[in-house]
């Protein structure tokens, strides 16, 4: 019947508007909290989270390596802990190694975080790691990084050398130290071990070593050569790192130390004049370190001090052998009680191959009633190739006052044919060597110093060297804790003629996410810095419009040859499509910019109903804040559907229905007449 299809439509939009009256009431009810809301409207209360790979190093053999990645949470929320999985696959794809772990405290920042493995029993090589974490067993992620892994510091001791020996003089020793492995040692600790008539045992410590370094040890060990007889020593050396010991291959080599010489017989009808003291000379500044180059000569110091009350006449003579690979200055001179006499060094680069050498200097101390005393002291210095185009150095370190402070002399030659400008000279000390800053002292040429890397960088500025000619500048080391770390200073010499500007600094990699609209997503810089000078290296990304660059700018002080790894926070707008952004990168004065196309996607929404344990909220009131947003929603749905209801069901015209009402009306009207007539 019409009239009951009438009240059916009725009742309906009654219940209806009373099902909204409800929602509404219920909307805004204390009791209508996030739990409730989720559980209604079907809400996703995962927190979700993004890895991002990057490139790892670690070295096998070692223990308590960390593998690093980097993790993003999406969403304003914390996961107390989380349970992870590294499985680590050779090259042929075929599983190596696996590894768990848990992490915790993730929330809604990033943040750099390390897998802790050990690798032993695998070889040095290319590998590919994966990492997934699981938050539930519904939501997880994962990332794929490539994995190298280096040979672990490996120490070799090798051509052990014992120079000439006499009774009561230093035994000269030396040994060449060579790291074959592919990561830097901790310092080193050189052990000699003497055995024979007498025993005797010594240690030095000896400066870190970086991989493929080699540099020789030089000793004079005293106290060693008063008994006479023969002799075995041994040499080793070792350090500690990453939880063990690393001990290098042990050397030897044997001497014997003569018998002391015959003293001769006083007349009896003579008297013996009485003497304070034998005659002995002390040295006080000695050349241990030289470096030419090929085709020149270095000139460095000797000291010779008079420390007995009687004059000594003191001869210095070069054995013939060595007689064309140094000679001296002066080889006799009269030094008074407590007198100081320095004689100039010359090593010869000119006629002798590029090499390291070690000349022995005969020092004889004569007193006037004809005794004397032999010493013998050992300078050693290194002849390298150059070229005559450029511009070289040669320089020299020298030990005074008894070894309480160390000169250094650094010679630039210019060129043969050309003058160079604004040329930079920088002198890099080992940190161990001295207590601070104060104890280093630089003079001849403006400079400054400063602190990079565990070094001292003394910074040389040279405005102009002429063709041919020299520039020479000194530093003083007080108080220099290691004698071979003085072997470790280097100096290093370029100008804007020697430097490729297009290679100061380079990105190695980029990684763009495909974003979907309104989120958040990370672009990973991978860059290195190949310039001469540590520089401040700085990073800027410039966003379009519609993106938003939360971190746009990153700075960082950096040594040659290292790398750096960052990421940039963007937020993408409401409107999906390819934006552009604007990488902005400069080094040493230098820029560089990449333009990185980024798509947005339209972000489709998830209807999934979950049912795992909802999240511990990072503050309380973001439960009401998504209780807001979630009866927002229910309201808007069932306001949509109220008014599609009273759409589709309002009256319409229609006239064949029109027609009908009308002959229904006229006859109910004749019959009601015709009633009335009767």
């Amino acid at each position: 019947m019409p009239g009951d299809t009438m009240n059916t439509k009725k009742y309906k939009a009654m219940a209806l508007d009373s099902l909204f009256a409800l929602i509404i009431i219920a909307s805004f009810s204390p009791y209508s909290n996030a739990n409730t809301v989720k559980v209604n409207a079907s809400i996703n209360a995962v927190c979700q989270f993004a890895l991002y790979n990057t490139h790892s190093v670690a070295y096998p053999l070692l223990s308590n390596i960390s593998v690093s990645f980097a993790s993003q949470d999406l969403a304003n929320c914390s996961i107390a802990s989380m349970p992870g999985i590294m499985t680590v696959f050779y090259p042929n794809g075929t599983k190596a190694l696996n590894f768990s772990s848990v992490f915790y405290n993730f929330t809604n920042l990033q943040a750099q975080r390390d897998f802790p493995a050990s690798f032993n029993g695998l070889k040095q090589g290319n590998y590919t790691a994966n990492i997934t974490m699981e938050e539930t067993s519904s939501y997880k992620n994962s990332t794929t990084m490539s994995l190298v892994l280096l040979n672990p510091p490996n120490v070799i001791a090798s051509n052990m050398i014992i120079g000439n020996v006499s009774y009561g003089s230093p035994l000269p020793v030396s040994l060449n130290l060579h790291n074959n492995g592919s990561l830097a040692s901790n310092t080193i600790t050189l052990y000699i071990r003497i055995n024979g008539t007498a025993s005797f045992n010594r240690s030095y410590v000896l400066s870190s070593m970086a991989p493929n370094q080699t540099f020789p040890v030089v000793l004079s060990l005293s106290n060693v050569t008063s008994t006479p007889g023969s002799y075995n020593i041994y040499a080793y050396a070792g350090f500690s790192a990453y939880g063990r010991a690393f001990l290098s291959n042990m050397v030897r080599a044997n001497y014997t130390v003569p018998s002391p010489p015959s003293s001769s017989t006083i007349p009896s009808n003579r008297t013996a004049t009485p003497i304070v003291k034998s005659p002995y000379v002390e040295i006080t500044t000695v050349p241990i370190y030289s470096l030419i180059p090929y085709g020149t000569s270095a000139v460095s110091s000797l000291g010779l001090k008079d420390i007995i009350t009687q004059p000594e006449t003191v001869t210095l003579s070069i054995n013939s052998s060595y007689s064309n690979l140094m000679s001296v200055s002066a080889t006799s001179l009269l030094l008074k009680p407590n007198q100081t006499e320095l004689v100039q060094v010359y090593a010869n680069g000119k006629s002798n191959k590029p090499g390291s050498y070690i000349v022995p200097i005969d020092i004889n101390a004569t007193l006037a009633n004809g005794t004397s005393s032999l010493q013998t002291e050992y300078i050693s210095f290194t002849v390298y190739n150059k070229t005559n185009s450029t511009a070289s150095i040669n320089y020299n370190v020298a030990l005074q006052n008894d070894t309480t402070s160390a000169l250094g002399t650094v010679t630039v030659s210019g060129a043969a044919n050309a003058s160079l400008k604004n040329t930079t000279l920088l002198t890099i000390i080992p940190e161990a060597e001295v207590s601070s800053a104060n104890d280093i002292n630089a003079y001849g040429l403006p400079n400054r110093l400063e602190v990079v890397n565990n070094s001292y960088y003394i910074i040389w500025n040279i405005s102009s060297i002429p063709a041919s000619k020299q520039v020479i500048v000194y530093y003083s080391i007080k108080n220099p804790k290691s004698q071979s770390l003085l072997s470790d200073i280097q100096n290093i010499l370029y100008s804007p003629s020697s430097v490729s500007f297009l290679k100061l600094f380079k990105i190695t990699s980029l990684s763009l996410p495909t974003l979907f609209t309104n989120s958040y997503g990370l672009v990973n810089v991978s860059a290195i810095y190949t310039g001469i000078l540590p520089s401040t290296v700085s990073l800027y990304l410039v966003s379009s419009s519609g993106l938003k660059a939360l971190n746009a700018s990153y700075s960082q002080g950096m040594v040659p040859n290292q790398q750096v790894f960052h990421s940039f926070k963007v937020e993408s707008g409401s409107v999906s499509g390819t934006y552009l952004l604007y990488l902005y990168a400069s080094a040493a004065g230098i820029n560089y910019n990449y333009t990185l196309p980024l798509l947005v996607e339209k972000l489709v929404p998830s209807t999934t109903v979950l049912t795992t344990v909802p999240p511990t909220p990072v503050l309380e009131r973001n439960i009401y804040a998504y209780s807001a947003y979630a009866a927002a929603a229910i309201i808007s749905i069932a306001i949509a559907t109220y008014v599609a209801y009273k759409y589709k069901n309002k009256p319409r015209y229609n006239p064949k229905v029109a027609k009908e009402l009308v002959e229904i009306t006229k006859k109910e009207r004749s019959r009601k007449g015709g009633g009335a007539s009767k």
